[in-house]
């Protein structure tokens, strides 16, 4: 994710689900998840300063 404008998730892997989303955003240029398997806690997320998307 080093320097990453954006991440996309399509895998519903409890390993992904479980990521240090703090330490992946630091290492990120912009902080925009999308989530394509609807599988992320948006609130969670949101707290640590992501815009979030979701494939619905």
């Amino acid at each position: 994710a080093k320097d990453a404008d954006a991440l996309v998730l399509v895998t519903e892997w409890p390993q992904y689900r479980d990521l240090d989303w703090a330490a992946v955003g630091a290492a990120m240029r912009n902080r925009y998840l999308l989530d394509g398997r609807n599988t992320l806690d948006e609130a969670l997320l949101a707290k640590e300063g992501y815009r979030f998307g979701r494939v619905i």
